[in-house]
């Protein structure tokens, strides 16, 4: 039978989860920004908190849909025969077929996603991404309250020994509010760390750009450097086994990075600067 509202069945895969699936490819993404990322999780958790309170109409939807599956292959409805003593499979207690594969499947499947997303996506890393947004103008223009340090504690604990002038955090905060303060029609499309980060003066506010440059950084899976070592068998082949790690390295961050320039004679001057010898490298160019 169909496990589980939300599931689809096409020639090309398995059963799956739409509403996890959408999220899925979104989080492998090659650009991916932690803010819209944290966006999307918490709509997917809401959607799966959803679907946990109204179970039963849910259950009873998707089980409309396996009976006709089941019609066609010609497997007649059957409740499994239950035993005072079972070790091998769940032996809940239940009124029909339907309420046993409700209680079975139905709502085991649920409580695993949404305790699943839980441990993933802790709470400590959707704390500093609701203090990032906190920074972002969408949420300063519509705020009465003027940010401070003490707004953002995990921020300021985690990142406070990269900010170029720590005490004057207050102050350039304080700055930061009054800017955007009232301004949601100028701020809204404002709602990246990318997009603030690209037209903030640094001058004025270093320290809020030094936390927007941390939170563009800021991974949310694992999937590019996963990408890098799926590459690594077209850069270290056999013939190049001996290759060293500091050039393995090089090698491979050029090859993940093609969209970013590289001047063939600057890397030739700066390897002669490093590595003099009497043959003129520039004159090969």
């Amino acid at each position: 039978m169909l496990s589980y509202y939300g599931l689809t069945r096409d020639d090309r895969s398995c059963d799956r989860l739409i509403v996890t699936k959408a999220l899925s490819v979104k989080l492998q993404g090659r650009y991916v920004d932690i803010v819209k990322a944290y966006q999307e999780i918490r709509f997917v958790t809401s959607t799966l908190h959803s679907a946990r309170v109204n179970v039963t109409t849910i259950h009873s939807r998707v089980y409309q849909k396996a009976l006709e599956v089941a019609g066609k292959v010609n497997v007649e409805e059957s409740l499994p025969r239950t035993t005072g003593r079972q070790q091998h499979r769940g032996n809940v207690p239940a009124s029909s077929a339907s309420d046993y594969y409700r209680k079975q499947l139905t709502i085991p499947m649920l409580d695993h996603l949404i305790n699943e997303m839980g441990y993933r996506f802790s709470e400590s890393s959707s704390a500093v991404v609701s203090q990032i947004t906190r920074l972002l103008p969408p949420s300063l223009a519509v705020s009465d309250n003027i940010l401070s340090s003490a707004d953002i504690p995990d921020l300021v604990k985690m990142y406070g020994d990269d900010l170029p002038a720590a005490a004057a955090l207050d102050t350039e905060l304080h700055s930061w509010t009054v800017k955007w303060s009232g301004s949601v029609q100028f701020a809204a499309d404002k709602d990246t760390p990318s997009k603030v980060l690209n037209q903030i003066d640094k001058d004025f506010f270093p320290n809020v750009g030094q936390l927007l440059k941390i939170a563009c950084t800021l991974s949310v899976t694992s999937a590019e450097c996963e990408r890098s070592i799926s590459r690594l068998r077209f850069l270290k082949t056999c013939m190049r086994s001996g290759m060293g790690e500091s050039r393995l390295n090089g090698l491979t961050l050029l090859h993940v990075h093609r969209d970013i320039p590289c001047d063939a004679e600057a890397v030739v001057e700066e390897f002669a600067k490093r590595n003099p010898r009497r043959l003129q490298l520039s004159e090969f160019c």
